[in-house]
């Protein structure tokens, strides 16, 4: 594990993608609020961006896609210490378990977070597909799922419970 000094000073994300789909146009505002929440930057100060798509499901029902992308150093930074306060011990050690499931050969690391419990204020893994889609794109040198791991395990560190 990488000390948290060293990845602090460190460039360990190229860029997270924040996405989420919602079928009913009377929540797209909770959506909107609940994508601000999770990204604790005044987004016109930030210059932060949301699209927003329109897409059709399987049976022809209206979908919108929200995604936020951010680049920046300092709001991945704070991004992901954000997300890691909010997590908790016990999420971030799930976390950490399954991070080698999570990581894929281009080294973009998949978390999800429960889209109920989101807007509730609690932030929750989940493996379901009601959730708010997070994709970290890890930057490792040289770029392999080892070097990876040891950057997520920097970014995350285990905690006790």
């Amino acid at each position: 594990m990488l000390p948290a000094l060293y990845v602090a000073q460190m460039k360990c994300l190229h860029n997270v993608i924040i996405t989420v789909f919602e079928k009913d146009k009377d929540r797209e505002e909770q959506v909107i609020k609940t994508l601000h929440d999770l990204i604790p930057f005044d987004w016109k100060q930030e210059k932060i961006q949301l699209k927003q798509e329109n897409a059709k499901g399987i049976e022809g029902d209206h979908i919108s896609i929200f995604r936020v992308r951010l680049e920046k150093q300092r709001h991945l930074r704070t991004g992901v210490d954000h997300l890691k306060d909010r997590l908790g011990p016990a999420q971030v050690n799930r976390l950490n378990k399954e991070k080698v499931s999570r990581l894929d050969g281009t080294l973009h690391f998949y978390l999800r977070l429960d889209k109920k419990e989101l807007e509730d204020g609690n932030y929750v893994l989940t493996d379901s597909g009601d959730c708010y889609h997070i994709r970290m794109s890890i930057a490792a040198y040289p770029k392999s799922m080892s070097a990876g791991l040891r950057v997520i395990d920097g970014l995350f560190p285990g905690q006790k419970a």
